[in-house]
């Protein structure tokens, strides 16, 4: 966990000059792999601990999932997988992430 609420992740990234998703990744120290190992329900995963995200090939909106399994990064403090499916679809933690990452898409 990088950051204690999604108001001070977003406070933050505001000071940069761009909200270039690549530049956050690497700015944040974060692993970004992407993988066709994954079930085609599964768009993505992370584990915060280690700061490593996953990402499906096949996901349909690669954009969007690499922005939502960022802000797991940032908010996140778990050494399990954070799993972006349609088993988790629904959650506190998984809203949070979707809410964070559209708000980055549209800044």
């Amino acid at each position: 966990m990088i950051f204690d609420s999604l108001e001070e992740a977003m406070n933050n990234l505001d000071t940069f000059i761009s909200y270039d998703i690549d530049a956050f990744i690497k700015y944040f120290k974060i692993s970004l792999h992407y993988t066709e190992s994954l079930p085609e329900n599964i768009n993505g995963y992370t584990v915060p601990l280690t700061r490593t995200m996953f990402i499906n090939e096949h996901a349909r909106n690669k954009l969007f999932v690499k922005h939502h399994e960022f802000i797991h990064c940032l908010l996140d403090e778990n050494a399990e997988p954070l799993i972006e499916s349609v088993y988790m679809e629904g959650t506190r933690i998984e809203h949070r992430a979707d809410v964070g990452a559209l708000a980055m898409m549209i800044k």
